[in-house]
């Protein structure tokens, strides 16, 4: 497999590109010729030492060649032109340093603002919106701006939506606050609780362990009874079968039951629970 050396620096995480280089310039035996301009660079006027000595070598020559081609195409092609001018490796790395190191530093209040900033809607995604905020965190710890643990607790608390508000209120109140990853775990569960109840078109229903009697799919509505044939009953509180809890005799429901107040006499109770059957009144004795 061929050397595909690190990714290009695309003007965004400096830092870590500029870590990541030094990395392969270690690798390939070229971060001498680097390390070693740099240490010239603070000697005093007129004093000569070992990197005096080597930065005039053959082989040093060669090697700062090599390692200024690394940096070169270790750029997008939109940043090649901050070292048009540069003809040493330890040029090119000053350059780039004093270019977005300083940039870096001057974003920090930026980098603060866009923090305190980071929001989620209610149709967003938990992933995406810890992503954001990691990066900005790795960001400003770039330019030597730690964010505490309990800052970022309370910034991902902040940012969530309002379906979050219980889980938010139960967090909030721990003691001691739970660790910042034990917080994104309490969140992620959470979202794939909401988002089982949900329906694939993103209709917000009870899913099938938690419909209560009512739900559409198991209402009585439009159903008809196995024992006694009356549609909208149930069989389980089929009154042909059930006694009455009031008289203790079948054929007609408690709020029907002659003993219930609002009845007069058992034939009026029995002709209410006939007419609800659907039977003719003929019948009536």
């Amino acid at each position: 497999m061929g050397d595909k050396g690190i990714e290009k620096f695309n003007g965004e995480g400096f830092h870590t590109w500029q870590t990541k280089l030094r990395g392969y310039l270690m690798k390939k035996c070229l971060w001498s010729v680097i390390s070693i301009a740099l240490e010239k660079q603070a000697e005093p006027d007129g004093v000569h030492t070992r990197a005096s000595t080597l930065k005039a070598s053959a082989q040093y020559l060669a090697k700062d060649e090599q390692a200024l081609g690394i940096i070169i195409t270790s750029l997008h092609d939109n940043y090649v032109h901050f070292i048009d001018e540069c003809t040493h490796a330890h040029d090119a790395w000053n350059v780039l340093e004093s270019n977005f190191v300083a940039k870096a530093k001057r974003s920090k209040v930026s980098l603060k603002r866009q923090l305190y900033k980071i929001t989620m809607i209610e149709e967003g995604d938990i992933a995406s919106l810890v992503n954001r905020l990691k990066s900005t965190v790795m960001l400003l710890t770039y330019i030597q701006v730690e964010v505490p643990q309990d800052d970022k607790v309370a910034i991902l608390l902040s940012a969530l939506p309002p379906s979050y508000d219980y889980l938010v209120t139960i967090l909030e109140e721990k003691e001691p606050p739970p660790p910042f990853q034990d917080v994104i775990n309490s969140v992620q569960a959470e979202e794939r609780k909401q988002r089982g109840s949900l329906t694939p078109s993103g209709g917000a229903f009870l899913t099938t362990s938690s419909r209560g009697r009512h739900s559409p799919s198991t209402s009585s509505t439009g159903r008809k009874c196995y024992e006694c044939g009356r549609m909208g009953d149930v069989e389980k509180d089929c009154y042909t079968n059930n006694p009455c809890n009031k008289c203790g005799k079948k054929e007609h429901p408690p709020s029907q039951c002659y003993s219930n107040g609002g009845r007069s006499s058992e034939k009026a109770a029995l002709a209410e629970a006939t007419k609800a059957r659907d039977l003719p009144k003929d019948q009536l004795t």
